[in-house]
């Protein structure tokens, strides 16, 4: 056989290069988050140096005024809120992803965009959040709610997939 007709054959098997993928969008949506945690610790870092608080310490100074204190727990608050979703996340997005392809046959091929996209909007809302809680922790509850809803259906397709395997 020729090298063109032993590609061909790959490529009608599903095989070859294309194989994983869709497993790129979950998987970037997830480095998204990842950044987004990042962020909150760079936050918690530049406060840190602010306000003269030294590690492992999370309580505020006493010479800190009432305003900068509350910014001190919300920023801090905020970056563990960040780490919780991340390590609650992930494992929907990119586990989901790769049962959900095996356990859906032929629409399996759309769970990992379905998820990525998922994944890629709760980075975009966890961002927002994140903003929106350091600035003023009521500021916050649009942003949750969006990511809340944006992770009820990965939840809902990386469960499904489970249960059918």
């Amino acid at each position: 056989k020729t090298q063109v007709e032993i590609m061909a054959e790959v490529t009608k098997r599903g095989g070859g290069r294309r194989r994983g993928r869709d497993m790129v969008y979950p998987v970037f949506g997830v480095l998204l988050n990842a950044y987004v945690v990042g962020e909150a610790m760079k936050a918690v870092g530049k406060c840190r140096h602010q306000f003269s608080i030294r590690a492992p310490s999370i309580e505020p100074n006493e010479d800190m005024t009432e305003e900068e204190k509350q910014k001190w727990y919300r920023t801090y608050r905020a970056q563990v809120n960040c780490i919780e979703w991340f390590a609650l996340t992930s494992p929907v997005f990119i586990g989901g992803a790769l049962v959900g392809k095996k356990a859906f046959g032929q629409y399996g091929k759309y769970v990992p965009r379905f998820l990525g996209v998922c994944s890629i909007l709760n980075a975009y809302y966890r961002y927002q959040y994140l903003k929106a809680y350091q600035e003023e922790a009521d500021k916050r509850g649009p942003y949750f709610m969006r990511t809340v809803q944006v992770l009820q259906p990965a939840i809902l397709v990386a469960f499904s997939a489970c249960l059918y395997l």
